[in-house]
């Protein structure tokens, strides 16, 4: 195979990253040419997805583990290659089935590096922190590589104002496959959680979001009366208000509504 049948490869990834066989065979591919680091990648992908198959706590996926974390050092990847060192500077990146698909990054890093980070990897899980960029993410809407996150997390404390670039990013951006949304720890009030339930049928991720974390916040029976009046185009599975401050009356209008998705 040539190197553009590689990159076919690793776009087939990126297009589908919930399907493991495009995976698997960008590993065939690696093992294919003959060299021990790409050998070596092409192993830690398979035991990845082997792994992320079998229990937690299963004797079998510990001692995969541990083989994934002799693999490790042995290679370069795709996300490794597209930074140079220090660029992406406090940032967190896990791997999951066999690529880099949750990070943890300031704001401000997201803005300048978005469209390398999405090409670099099948990342789907998105956790923003430092929400005090000095330049605004204007073109946010038009951002399609957003399409592939299944979770976002803003916060804590991820700056949810109105007019901050978390908040456009929740009205603006098509987060349309998106499935839970965590804004734990932000120190929202009823002015924000009003604001944002009367809102969120309106935003392009409400066709998607089956999980909704607003646990460890200042909430009020205020809230959850304006929570449980909304409308909700798809039903919340989850919906989490733990460490908020709400009263029995409050609660009981929540479950009233959502049933048993409600954790208090």
């Amino acid at each position: 195979m040539t190197s553009a049948d590689r990159d076919a490869l690793f776009a087939a990834i990126l297009a589908a990253p919930d399907d493991d066989l495009p995976r698997l065979v960008f590993a065939d591919y690696l093992e294919e040419q003959g060299h021990p680091a790409l050998a070596a990648r092409a192993a830690f992908i398979r035991l990845q997805i082997a792994a992320d198959k079998l229990p937690p706590d299963s004797a079998r996926r510990l001692e995969w583990s541990r083989q994934i974390g002799e693999l490790r050092p042995l290679f370069r990847d795709e996300w490794a290659e597209a930074f140079a060192p220090g660029e992406l500077s406090g940032c967190v990146v896990n791997y999951h089935r066999g690529f880099a698909d949750e990070i943890q990054i300031p704001v401000e890093k997201l803005i300048l590096f978005h469209e390398r980070i999405f090409a670099a990897a099948p990342v789907c899980v998105l956790r923003l922190i430092d929400d005090l960029p000095t330049t605004t993410w204007d073109c946010v809407s038009e951002a399609q590589t957003l399409r592939r996150l299944r979770t976002l997390q803003l916060g804590p404390h991820s700056g949810l104002h109105l007019g901050s670039t978390c908040a456009t990013l929740l009205r603006e951006a098509p987060l349309t496959n998106l499935l839970r949304l965590e804004l734990s720890g932000n120190s929202l009030d009823d002015r924000w959680a009003i604001r944002f339930a009367r809102e969120y049928a309106t935003y392009p991720l409400a066709g998607s979001v089956v999980e909704l974390d607003l646990a460890r916040n200042d909430l009020t029976d205020a809230a959850a009366s304006t929570l449980a009046a909304a409308s909700w185009p798809v039903p919340l599975h989850c919906l989490r208000l733990t460490g908020n401050r709400l009263t029995p009356e409050g609660v009981s209008r929540l479950q009233d509504r959502f049933g048993a998705a409600v954790q208090v």
